[in-house]
């Protein structure tokens, strides 16, 4: 049960932080609502003869491209243009470049075993996060707060992640992941077309040498992510974990997929997203480690 479960908090991730675009530096950014705005920047002061000018506040998008690792070496032309579709087709720079924070919440079913619970999922800019999944009163959470990486389950315990784990849980963690894919692995290769179910996909697989590699299914005709098929770590191994991304919503003009169909072995699982919320206030200390497992 643990295992699975870690695992499920991969798929809320894929969920709720898409992948897309590369790591260039994003435009502009329009302000955002009241309710999202990070605090009001006093007015530079003024230049004296000899200083040096100052250095502009980065934006919400610009401070996580900067936190990410150096772009890949590999891209090839086709995959980079089912990319450049995919930014379009999720919103666009400018609409995942407006926040700095996301708390998102849902449920999950384990149709096999007549359990459900709920999820819920804090994010923050540059690259820190926390998931929470509760089955009955028994709580699984993992979390990472820019540089550690965290899990606590009943299992296991409190404890640190070392290794292929808190490699993948940082590249996860990467808030402006939309912007920053091509920073996140060392090779991007496009497949070649499939068909998944009735639809026709283009399949490209992202790999790093820290964390293998995956493949992700894009729809060749709306340029939506449909599948992806992930070796990833756990406590128990290395694990071949699907997932089926539906339901694709507007959100804040950002387009996700607020129902994710999982599989890890034999049990399948359903995520669904209840609620998304972007501008929220995020102590720093949500993401850091319980002093049980450090």
């Amino acid at each position: 049960m643990t295992k699975m479960l870690a695992s499920v908090l991969f798929v809320f991730l894929i969920s709720s932080a898409l992948p897309a675009q590369n790591a260039s530096p994003a435009p502009a950014q329009p302000a955002p609502p009241a309710s999202a705005q990070s605090p009001s920047t006093a007015p530079a002061p003024e230049q004296k003869p000899g200083q040096k000018p100052a250095t502009p506040a980065a934006t919400p998008a610009a401070a996580a491209q900067a936190a990410a690792a150096p772009v890949a070496s590999e891209v090839d032309p086709q995959a980079s243009a089912i990319l450049d579709r995919y930014v379009a087709a999720i919103g666009g720079k400018d609409a995942w470049g407006k926040y700095s924070s996301r708390v998102s919440k849902g449920t999950i079913e384990i149709p096999a075993m007549s359990m459900t619970g709920t999820v819920e999922v804090s994010e923050k800019a540059p690259n820190k996060m926390r998931s929470v999944v509760t089955v009955g009163d028994t709580p699984f959470q993992q979390g990472f707060d820019g540089t550690n990486g965290w899990a606590d389950d009943p299992q296991n315990g409190p404890r640190m992640l070392h290794g292929r784990e808190l490699e993948e849980l940082r590249r996860d963690a990467e808030y402006a992941r939309p912007l920053n894919l091509r920073a996140l692995y060392s090779r991007i290769k496009f497949l070649g077309k499939e068909k998944l179910g009735d639809r026709d996909v283009q399949v490209v697989e992202f790999s790093s040498a820290q964390t293998g590699s995956e493949k992700m299914y894009f729809d060749a005709q709306n340029a939506l992510l449909l599948r992806v098929v992930a070796n990833r770590a756990g406590p128990d191994g290395v694990g071949t974990v699907e997932s089926m991304l539906e339901d694709y919503t507007d959100v804040d003009g950002m387009k996700l997929p607020l129902t994710v169909h999982q599989t890890t072995g034999s049990t399948s699982y359903v995520v669904h997203l209840t609620s998304v919320k972007h501008g929220m206030d995020i102590p720093d200390s949500t993401f850091e480690a319980p002093e049980s497992a450090q």
